[in-house]
């Protein structure tokens, strides 16, 4: 993902209107996680200040919806997931189902 990062967002074209840099998307989309990569996470966070937004798509101002999450379905393979702090990218029903698992929602 660093050799990415530095190969394709210094020559972004910023505000041109582009979507994410297709690249890292598709990078992202076929990486695979291993159970004990799940394993190893315990809290999530919501936030469109994190970095990985703007790795993807480096003039993104967090003003439309383009990461939205809309659901978080698959959440049971985090076994050890004891919280997840909500700041913003989803509307709030959304993370119901981690209530409903006895699952922290710290705002």
């Amino acid at each position: 993902l660093t050799d990415l990062k530095d190969k394709y967002t210094n020559n972004f074209e910023w505000y041109s209107g582009a979507g994410p840099i297709v690249e890292i998307k598709d990078y992202l989309e076929e990486l695979t996680l291993e159970k004990s990569d799940l394993e190893k996470v315990e809290c999530l966070c919501f936030d469109g200040g994190n970095e990985i937004y703007h790795i993807l798509k480096p003039d993104w101002d967090g003003e439309d919806s383009l990461f939205d999450v809309l659901s978080v379905e698959g959440f049971q393979n985090l076994k050890n997931l004891k919280a997840v702090d909500y700041i913003s990218m989803c509307d709030p029903e959304v993370l119901e189902p981690f209530k409903q698992a006895g699952i922290e929602i710290e705002d």
